[in-house]
């Protein structure tokens, strides 16, 4: 499997909250969003952690890009856990 270049800290969360799937082609994404979004949304995830711990903010255009992609993929992301964790109706 492709994996994506996830730092460890970010792994064990994504992997905590059943953020991380594998596409049609065995790589792997971040729910509801491709390769290359998950790629885009990695990297800023760990260039915004650089720059926080280095005092400095990240740049406004990418903030915008980073909330679409964030709320596309929460979105996702939660339409599976309901699926996954749903009781099937007529069920206590």
């Amino acid at each position: 499997m492709d994996t994506l270049d996830l730092r460890d800290w970010q792994r064990e969360g994504k992997t905590r909250d059943h953020c991380l799937s594998v596409d049609s082609e065995g790589r792997e994404i971040l729910i509801g969003l491709t390769r290359a979004e998950s790629e885009w949304l990695v990297l800023y995830e760990q260039d915004s952690a650089d720059a926080f711990v280095a005092g400095k903010r990240t740049r406004r255009e990418d903030s915008k890009e980073f909330l679409r992609l964030h709320e596309k993929h929460e979105c996702a992301r939660l339409k599976v856990l309901h699926l996954a964790f749903a009781k099937p109706e007529g069920s206590a």
